[in-house]
């Protein structure tokens, strides 16, 4: 998540991130819901969606929010399941720290420490951790989270010096090239891994880009910079099509398998035109669940970058246990006998691609 400067700004100034875009995809029509750069991340965290610079029915701001936020969330929904998520936050002081600055780090660039979830819980709190002491560590030791957010402080985000946006952009874009490679390096950014890396802007200039489309000029908060780069991603793609940060979270969403997204993420439309074949998304159970029962809840989304769903399987160790025709979501109750058993999941597109996912259940009796 970078800072306050518009899509053209970004592909202008910053060769590093602008190569990644050009190389993989990129958005040309996205767009901020409103200026305040805090009310940014809370939107991409819970769908709170901001307006005129408020959230929350006014409890929050482009500071931060007066009161913890207690609607759904994503760390809320990832506990459900069993998923785990971290923040890597340059110039944290210390992991957990629920400050409002230390440095260069601002809290107003964090929404977790809002979140009661997190808030209200010194365990959630330790997922924020410093990103230069534990990012590299943690990636050599493919300890890496489900969901991860990487925030780099005042001078590498692209806000200061805030009357010079060329330098700016190419501290922020200087700090990218030293920490990105390392991660799309690794295992799961390499041909079959399911990594994805999202790299946006929390809005556009305030003072002369308050876009919401390109037909509407007044009342949002202006273009910004959009580009997704993984081994499942569609290669020199451009987007043309509309977006806000809400089709962001539901694409976040899709991406995590939380079929219901929080907030206006549930009205998004999501990044599937991103991606270059099928992607499918096992919500429930998680791998390894430990299943009581004779039956096991299954829950699954399946989604396209080349068109509609046209059918999804059901596997039971390797056996066709049911299939279902024209479906992006699944939900059925998939017999276990006792032991160790691998459910799989397989969706075909209408171009005839198919995306594979398997979780492993485990009845104990």
């Amino acid at each position: 998540m970078l800072e306050n400067r518009s899509d053209s700004e970004a592909m202008k100034y910053m060769p590093y991130l602008s190569g990644l875009a050009k190389q993989y995809s990129r958005s040309l029509e996205a767009y901020s819901p409103s200026h305040g750069s805090f009310l940014a991340y809370l939107e991409l965290t819970t769908g709170a969606a901001p307006k005129d610079g408020l959230a929350d029915n006014g409890n929050c701001n482009g500071d931060g929010c007066s009161n913890p936020y207690t609607k759904d969330n994503l760390v809320r929904d990832l506990t459900k399941q069993g998923k785990t998520w971290r923040g890597y936050f340059q110039s944290m002081p210390y992991a957990g720290y629920m400050g409002y600055q230390s440095g260069e780090y601002v809290r107003r660039h964090n929404a977790f420490p809002s979140l009661s979830d997190v808030a209200n819980s010194y365990e959630q709190q330790q997922n924020m951790v410093p990103w230069t002491s534990n990012f590299a560590r943690d990636l050599a030791a493919n300890d890496v989270a489900n969901y991860t957010w990487l925030v780099p402080d005042l001078t590498h985000d692209g806000h200061d010096p805030q009357g010079d946006t060329k330098t700016a952009l190419h501290n922020a874009d200087v700090y990218l090239s030293q920490q990105l490679p390392a991660l799309l390096k690794s295992k799961y950014f390499q041909p079959g891994g399911d990594g994805v890396l999202l790299v946006t802007f929390d809005e556009s200039d305030l003072g002369g880009d308050n876009a919401c489309s390109k037909n509407e000029k007044q009342g949002c908060g202006g273009h910004i910079f959009f580009a997704m780069m993984g081994p499942g991603v569609s290669r020199q793609y451009q987007s043309s099509t509309h977006m806000m940060q809400n089709n962001m979270l539901r694409g976040t969403c899709d991406l995590l398998g939380i079929l219901a997204c929080p907030g206006d993420g549930g009205s998004g439309s999501g990044l599937s035109e991103f991606f270059s074949g099928v992607t499918v998304t096992i919500a429930s159970p998680y791998d390894y669940f430990p299943d009581a029962g004779p039956y096991t809840n299954l829950k699954a989304t399946a989604a396209s970058g080349n068109g509609a769903i046209s059918a999804c399987a059901v596997y039971v160790d390797g056996v066709l246990y049911k299939k279902y025709g024209g479906s992006s979501w699944l939900q059925c109750w998939v017999p276990t006998p006792l032991g160790l058993h691998k459910i799989g999941v397989n969706a075909w597109d209408q171009k005839g691609a198919v995306g594979v996912s398997e979780v492993h259940v485990t009845r104990t009796y």
